[in-house]
């Protein structure tokens, strides 16, 4: 006989995504990633899934801040007012343990068949991200006062990478993934303040991999990252950012995405014009010399003026002053 405890887990270990679909919520593939699922009701309901080192998949919800997520049993019972009994009930058919498993036969293409197990924590952080709103053309911090041209955070490269959230706060995500946008960290910025999304790990800030990159441009920010691109142009340029000084798992990142580059490509050091600049440059500099490939080439590229970093440029060239904006 399944004992209850057993058998709660069992319902917990039930693919959250697959149960999901089975009640008219339908995944998107464009925001989802190995690691996540994030799906999206006719109602409007959003919801970010995951799966847990234990082998629970747990759900955060991204458009009801009624609903505070959980396990399936959480999922069930904020949607349908139902007792704890009334859940085991739905759910036995489930994992079989009163009789046949039987499940509603549901199309694969509405949710994803396997997640990767990722801490809560991270989950969390995926999933405020997810909830934020993306910024495509204007934003009065990036614009207005750090010179960021409207035109280029509508680039194709950029979408996706950088988000809002309702502090006005500018966010921009960290993958633990150099081919996809798999969200493990945000960096965060707005005037006066820096910041890193709590909970979050730094990863890398990139903009997506386009077959016609040749460089590599990388950079202290993301901030700094985008200033460089709106200084030396962004076509045929990957731009990345480490958000500071490089982590244990942030060398080996870099090496794979200068992996990706083609022969002649070029790994662009765009650092701060300072000592924590040049650290960070011989910290990338080893991971290339590491790296071996010698049809590669490894720049430096510095802003003009000593203690500056490319905001600081961009900003000097548009005429709003040399002086660095606070934050």
């Amino acid at each position: 006989m399944v004992q209850p405890r057993d058998e709660l887990d069992a319902f917990k270990a039930l693919n959250l995504s697959e149960f999901a679909a089975s009640h008219g919520y339908r995944v998107d593939s464009r925001a989802s990633s190995r690691n996540s699922a994030v799906m999206v009701h006719a109602n409007g309901d959003k919801i970010v899934i995951a799966r847990q080192s234990d082998g629970h998949f747990v759900y955060f919800s991204i458009t009801d801040p009624e609903d505070r997520g959980g396990t399936i049993v959480d999922f069930i019972q904020h949607r349908h007012g139902i007792s704890l009994g009334q859940v085991r009930q739905l759910l036995r058919s489930w994992i079989g343990s009163a009789g046949p498993r039987l499940r509603p036969c549901t199309d694969p293409r509405h949710f994803v068949e396997t997640l990767e197990p990722v801490s809560r924590d991270l989950a969390a952080v995926q999933a405020r991200f997810e909830g934020m709103r993306p910024i495509e053309t204007d934003h009065p911090y990036l614009v207005q006062e750090r010179r960021i041209p409207a035109a280029l955070l509508g680039h194709p490269k950029l979408l996706g990478t950088i988000r809002t959230d309702d502090r006005g706060n500018v966010c921009f995500a960290h993958s633990d993934s150099v081919d996809t946008l798999t969200v493990c960290g945000f960096e965060v910025k707005n005037r006066g303040f820096t910041g890193f999304a709590s909970g979050g790990i730094k990863g890398l800030w990139a903009t997506m991999p386009d077959p016609g990159d040749t460089c590599l441009s990388i950079a202290e920010s993301a901030l700094d990252a985008i200033s460089y691109a709106a200084i030396r142009g962004i076509e045929g340029t990957r731009l990345v950012s480490t958000a500071g000084q490089m982590n244990s798992q942030q060398p080996a990142l870099l090496r794979l995405a200068m992996e990706a580059l083609p022969p002649g490509g070029r790994v662009i050091s765009a650092m701060d014009h300072d000592a924590g600049g040049d650290a960070l440059a011989e910290k990338v500099h080893a991971v290339f010399t590491e790296l071996g490939r010698a049809d590669l080439t490894f720049v430096v590229d510095l802003p003009p003026t000593p203690g500056a970093d490319w905001n600081d440029e961009l900003r000097r060239r548009t005429g709003s002053g040399p002086t660095p904006c606070p934050g």
